[in-house]
């Protein structure tokens, strides 16, 4: 499953892609915006900045852009900043057997999730999202 983490991560930088405009999104706005906790968000974006997708700015009209193009942001990229490498489950093998039937079942089921994943931009889902106040992803 995809935590609450990845979900809440997801929409803050989608929100941040539709709101800032290459100016500065504070937490709270985001956190009122998103019917989001503003504590738990704090929490994100750590994550976020490591993984080059979100930039802090300083100041009294502070808070975070996008560190690169909506365009060049995956889901997938914000999905493992914030959970790690995704896996599904673990096999009763650990990975070792190639001829293990779970193991090649839950290889397959990564992949696919990775790819749908990796093929959606935030400037997707801000396109898809626009005109929506409060969006559930």
């Amino acid at each position: 499953m995809i935590s609450t983490k990845s979900r809440y991560g997801v929409r803050a930088v989608v929100d941040v892609a539709r709101h800032g405009a290459g100016r500065p999104v504070s937490i709270r706005a985001i956190a009122d915006r998103q019917q989001l906790p503003e504590a738990y968000l704090e929490q994100l974006v750590a994550p976020l900045r490591r993984a080059g997708i979100l930039r802090s700015v300083r100041g009294s009209q502070g808070g975070y852009v996008l560190a690169r193009p909506a365009e060049a942001v995956s889901a997938l990229e914000i999905v493992r900043a914030l959970e790690g490498p995704l896996h599904i489950a673990a096999c009763t093998c650990g990975g070792v057997d190639p001829d293990c039937l779970e193991h090649s079942l839950w290889s397959r089921l990564e992949e696919a999730m990775e790819a749908t994943l990796a093929a959606v931009s935030v400037a997707d889902l801000a396109h898809q999202t626009a005109g929506q106040a409060v969006y559930r992803i």
